[in-house]
C-alpha cells in the first residue's frame, strides 16, 4: 500500500514540475515578427530623398530651399524677397494675372529697330517689337547700348538688359511710362499689350522691373529670355527663339 502511495506521489510531483509546453499559433498574423529594415530606395521610405513627403526633397513644397515655397526668400512672390521691387499703390497695369510669354514660331514676328542716339546721351537706342498673332499679344522693349559706328552694318546687341529709368547706362531696359506730346497721352518705352482685336487692347502693362537677355545662337537665330514684372507685380516670363528683322531708323 505504501509503495502504491509513493508511486502516485511521484507521478503527481513529476507532472507538477514539467515545464509547460508553449502553444504554437498556426496563424502567423498573431505572432510577433522580426522587424524588417526598410529599403532606403523604397519611395515610401520617409528618409528617401525622392519621397515627396521628405522635407529634404527639393520638390517638396515645404522644403525651405524649394523656389516655390512661399517662405523661401528667393521666391519672387515672397514679399521679403530682397530682389522684389516696391510696386506703386496705383499701377498703370490693367493685367489681372501673370503672363506666360509663349512665342509660337509660326505666329510670331520680331523687329529689332535701331534708332541711333535718339536721346542725345551718346548711347544707341534699340526697340525690340515682339508680335504674336495667335494669342494676340505684343511686347515692346526699349534698351540702351553702346554707340556703334554708323559706317558699319548694324549688329543686334546681346547680353542682359535690366529695367531702370536711368537713361545714361549701357544695358538699361527703359521702364514703361505714360508721356504726353502734341497728340495727347501715349505709352512710352517698354510695354506689354494683350489684344482683343488687331486694333483694340484688352489689357496693357508697363514693364516695371526685371530683365531681358538676348543670346546669339548663330545662323541669324537668337534666344531671348524674359523675366519681367509689370507695375502691379504680375510676372511676364518666357522665351523666344528665332530670327529678327533689323530695321535702321538712325537719323
Amino acid at each position: 500500500m505504501k509503495k502504491l502511495f509513493y508511486f502516485l506521489f511521484a507521478i503527481v510531483f513529476l507532472v507538477g514540475c514539467t515545464p509547460e509546453k508553449p502553444v504554437v499559433d498556426d496563424n502567423n498574423e498573431n505572432q510577433e515578427q522580426p522587424e524588417t529594415p526598410i529599403d532606403p530606395e523604397n519611395p515610401d521610405n520617409p528618409d528617401n530623398p525622392d519621397n515627396p513627403d521628405n522635407p529634404d526633397n527639393p520638390d517638396n513644397p515645404d522644403n525651405p530651399d524649394n523656389p516655390d515655397n512661399p517662405d523661401n526668400p528667393d521666391n519672387p512672390d515672397n514679399p521679403d524677397n530682397p530682389d522684389l521691387p516696391e510696386f506703386p499703390d496705383n499701377p498703370l497695369s490693367t493685367l489681372t494675372s501673370d503672363v506666360n510669354l509663349v512665342w509660337s514660331a509660326d505666329n510670331t514676328m520680331v523687329f529689332a529697330d535701331c534708332y541711333g542716339d535718339c536721346y542725345d546721351n551718346g548711347l544707341y537706342c534699340w526697340g525690340f517689337y515682339f508680335m504674336e498673332f495667335g494669342v494676340k499679344m505684343n511686347l515692346y522693349i526699349e534698351v540702351l547700348t553702346e554707340f556703334q559706328d554708323e559706317s558699319e552694318d548694324l549688329i543686334i546687341p546681346v547680353g542682359k538688359f535690366t529695367a531702370t529709368d536711368d537713361f545714361s547706362s549701357i544695358g538699361a531696359l527703359l521702364k514703361g511710362a505714360v508721356e504726353e506730346d502734341v497728340d495727347g497721352l501715349f505709352n512710352a518705352y517698354s510695354w506689354f499689350t494683350q489684344l482683343e482685336t488687331t486694333e483694340r487692347a484688352a489689357a496693357s502693362a508697363p514693364i516695371f522691373a526685371g530683365d531681358m537677355e538676348i543670346i546669339n545662337d548663330g545662323n541669324d537665330n537668337y534666344t531671348v529670355v524674359f523675366n519681367l514684372y509689370d507695375d502691379a507685380g504680375n510676372t511676364l516670363i518666357g522665351e523666344f527663339y528665332g530670327s529678327m528683322l533689323i530695321e535702321d531708323f538712325r537719323m
